[in-house]
């Protein structure tokens, strides 16, 4: 219709150095077109009423340009950002292997070196976890469970690495305990992660986290002898009294809000 061009085309001024305008404006008057031959399947056949119904649906075209724009560097920006992670890693993995070839056929030391490519890769898989973390973050809770997961496998890949960086170069003894260290720390990254993105289970999960850290801890500072094991097993109870308080402050927190908002109901 004749009604739709000129609105978009009053509300729209041509802008020669703007590409995005012309696509803009021919998808909006396509759409214009579409809404207004369904309005008509519909029934309506004045053509004026047509046409104000759905100028209507647009009031404000410069306010639609300004979020189709965003939306547009929006989509710009996530196609550079994956381009360039696929040319990154390429070009990270490439470096790494490189790397460990020139120094280790250099040095000789191909019996420890080995650590450094894998745990090259494994810091490479690392970041791609960390990118999953952001990414389902910013969407709805539903998918907090993927980002919890990703952070958990991440935290796991480090110690793996760290791991891995002590069998083949320092060689401490005890060393597996990096991977027992890991699931400690896996555990305080989620419980972190359910409080900062303020879960409605964040209390449950500290209460189920506790104990199973302090288990960890117990393992960690008895082999590194620390303490001896008939001494460090009072972490465990001292984890489960530090889960009984808790419980009864976040009763006692329930409690008064719910106390507050009786309170509020029946002021007003």
């Amino acid at each position: 219709m004749e009604k739709f061009f000129d609105y978009i085309d009053s509300s729209l001024p041509d802008n020669p150095q703007d590409k995005n305008m012309y696509k803009y404006k021919r998808a909006l008057l396509d759409e214009m077109e579409s809404r207004a031959f369904e309005l008509e399947k519909r029934g309506l056949t004045d053509e004026n009423v047509v046409a104000d119904l759905v100028i209507g649906e647009h009031p404000d075209l410069k306010e639609d340009y300004n979020r189709y724009l965003l939306d547009l560097n929006a989509k710009d920006r996530c196609r550079r950002f994956i381009i360039s992670n696929i040319v990154g890693s390429i070009g990270y993995i490439l470096a790494i292997v490189v790397l460990y070839l020139l120094f280790s056929k250099s040095t000789h030391l191909w019996s420890m070196t080995w650590a450094f490519l894998v745990d090259g890769i494994l810091l490479w898989l690392v970041y791609l976890l960390s990118i999953g973390v952001r990414s389902f973050s910013k969407k709805k809770r539903v998918f907090h469970i993927v980002a919890r997961i990703c952070l958990f496998v991440a935290v796991m890949l480090l110690s793996v690495a760290l791991l891995l960086l002590f069998i083949a170069v320092i060689k401490p003894p005890h060393s597996w305990l990096a991977v027992i260290g890991g699931v400690a720390a896996a555990f305080v990254a989620d419980g972190l992660y359910a409080v900062f993105t303020k879960q409605s289970l964040a209390v449950i999960n500290w209460l189920i986290y506790l104990p199973i850290i302090a288990a960890m801890v117990y393992i960690i500072l008895c082999t590194c002898s620390v303490f001896p094991w008939t001494a460090g097993w009072v972490i465990i109870p001292a984890a489960l009294v530090a889960d009984m308080i808790i419980a009864a402050e976040a009763v006692r927190r329930n409690a008064k809000i719910k106390e507050e908002v009786i309170d509020s109901w029946n002021e007003s």
